[in-house]
Parts: structure tokens; C-alpha cells; sequence
């Protein structure tokens, strides 16, 4: 809204006041917190636990001397489908991102059909069959939802494109869930051959266990995109303010550093925490907030390991 009232001097006719009960070091994070949305209060006051009221009187007295109340400015300045279309927006700015999570499928499906020993509880291309048939009305979803969000302009045409959004992530989880089961199986009875001497040659195990490794990476990067609540995939969808992960470029203060002002992480970002948490067995750059980040962070690094280190040594040592 500060971007789209302006006066004739270019300068916002909208102001924002913070007034809280917290005082330092509490305040800090408040301070943080809305320089990483990109809105930083022109004013702020931290009463330390006192009476806000007097502050909220004078600030009310303040609008009341421009001519309308709170509730005038609220019903003046918040056009709905202003902030429909704020919600929503990035699908236009960032469709690449959403193809290239879908290219990632269609990597784990050939990943899948080139495994060397038999690593499936049922025929071997079940598994790919599958999330094939899931990848197609995902693919149309997607590329439905960016037409609708290209010619959205009134609060219904929003809600329709949030609509179609909803029904894609789910679909996106149901599908990243398969490729999670189906890759842990594969590992489950590749290392079960092992410790039953029925693997194959050292050539093969670490064909296989390259695979699984890759294949890893690219499924926890799809988890990583669809459920962080400050992702592309999931923002104007859930709580933008409990985001799952804090990449690096989010904690540069928006007024020592502009750049990163405006900031989303992108596909190839959550490719590298899956990467890199795959090979360190721990965050680099990018630390996860909530429990359930973590745990999917654990999960990976658990598969990873057991990989690297049954798996693949046990082939290294068979080849030498």
C-alpha cells in the first residue's frame, strides 16, 4: 500500500506506527521482523509492559486531524483485491521456479529406472508409472494456475488462482511423499542384500548408491520447497510470518542492504540446502526454524548417511 499512494512528491501518504508492550531485548526481533517484510514502522514506541492507551489516543488524534478515522483509512487504503493479488502476485514473477520442480520429478523417475539391482517391492516400473500419472494433472494445475493469475484482476479471479494453488501443493506433497517411500525402499533392500550377501558386484552397488544419494537430494529439495511457509510455492497460502527455513539473504537488514529487500528464495535455493545438508549432515548457510524443518533436515541427513557409509563403502571395498 506504501507503494501505491503516493502524493505528488512521490512520497507515501501511508504511515505505519508500531506501539507494544515489549521493551529491549525483546524489541529487536519486532524491528527485524518487519524490516525482513519489507515494512519498517516510521515510528515505533515500546511502552515496556505500560499502558499503550494514551499512545494509540494521540496517534488516533493524529489521523483525525487529516480528515477520516481508523476505520475510514481501513476501508479507504485496503482495496481486497489489492491484497488478493499481493497474496498471490509472485506466481506471475516466479513460474520458472514452479517448472523446475517439476523437471525434478521427471529427474527422480529416470534416476528410478536406471537402478541397477532389483530395488522394489513390486515391478520395477510401478513406482515411475505412478508418479507419472501424479506429474501430469500437477503439470496442468501448474500451467493452469499461471494463465489464471496472468488475467486475475478482480478479488474473485484471485481467490479462483488461490484456489487452484491449494490444490496443486496438496497434490505436490502426495506426489513427493511416493518418490520419499520408494526411495527408502530401495534402500532398505539394497542395504537388507548386503547384510544378507545377495548384492550384486561393487560396479553395481555404487551405481546404485550414487542414485539413491542423488535421488535423495532432489526429493528432500521438492519437501524443503512445498512446505517452507516462506517459499514461492507455499507463500500467500498459509502464515507468511512462521516460516520454515531463514536463508542467508532474509537476515540483511532491508536498509543497510536494499538488494535483498525484496528476496525470495527460489527452486535452485532449496537444491543447495538439500545439497549441502546431504553432504555436511548439517546446515551451511540456511537454518531451519520450525520442528518440522528439522526433522525433514534429520531425515535427510539419516538416509545420506546410511548411504554413504554402508552402502557405498561396502562397494568401494568389494571393488578393491
Amino acid at each position: 500500500m506504501r507503494r501505491v499512494f503516493l502524493n505528488e512528491e512521490n512520497v507515501s501518504k501511508v504511515r505505519i506506527a508500531l506501539v507494544t508492550a515489549r521493551n529491549e531485548p525483546a524489541h529487536e526481533r519486532v524491528i527485524r521482523t518487519r524490516r525482513a517484510w519489507g515494512t519498517p514502522a516510521d515510528e515505533a514506541h515500546f511502552v515496556g509492559g505500560h499502558s499503550k492507551a494514551p499512545i494509540l489516543k494521540a496517534l488516533q488524534s493524529k489521523t483525525s486531524q487529516l480528515g477520516c478515522n481508523t476505520l475510514d483509512l481501513k476501508h479507504q487504503l485496503i482495496r481486497p483485491n489489492l491484497m488478493k493479488q499481493k497474496l498471490h502476485q509472485h506466481v506471475r514473477d516466479q513460474f520458472l521456479d514452479r517448472w523446475l520442480a517439476r523437471g525434478a520429478v521427471v529427474i527422480i523417475v529416470g534416476l528410478q529406472t536406471v537402478i541397477v539391482n532389483d530395488l522394489s517391492f513390486g515391478p520395477w516400473w510401478l513406482g515411475p508409472a505412478a508418479e507419472l500419472v501424479l506429474l501430469v494433472p500437477l503439470s496442468i494445475g501448474t500451467l493452469s494456475t499461471q494463465r489464471s493469475a496472468a488475467r486475475a484482476g478482480t478479488e474473485d479471479e484471485w481467490d479462483h488462482v488461490g484456489a487452484k494453488r491449494k490444490w496443486v501443493r496438496r497434490l505436490a506433497i502426495v506426489m513427493t511423499a511416493l518418490s520419499t517411500a520408494l526411495n527408502f525402499a530401495a534402500l532398505f533392500l539394497l542395504t537388507k542384500a548386503i547384510f544378507q550377501g545377495h548384492a550384486g558386484t561393487g560396479r553395481t552397488l555404487l551405481l546404485d548408491a550414487i542414485n539413491i544419494w542423488a535421488t535423495n537430494v532432489i526429493i528432500f529439495a521438492l519437501w524443503y520447497w512445498t512446505l517452507d511457509r516462506g517459499s514461492p510455492s507455499s507463500r500467500g497460502l498459509v502464515i507468511p510470518d512462521k516460516r520454515d527455513f531463514l536463508f542467508t539473504q532474509q537476515a540483511q537488514p532491508p536498509d543497510t542492504n536494499p538488494t535483498f529487500a525484496e528476496w525470495s528464495p527460489g527452486f535452485i535455493d532449496y537444491v543447495f540446502l538439500a545439497y549441502t545438508n546431504a553432504t555436511a549432515f548439517s546446515p551451511a548457510d540456511t537454518f531451519p526454524l520450525t520442528r518440522r524443518a528439522k526433522l525433514l533436515m534429520m531425515a535427510e541427513s539419516f538416509i545420506s548417511l546410511i548411504t554413504i557409509a554402508l552402502v557405498a563403502s561396502r562397494a568401494v571395498g568389494i571393488l578393491s
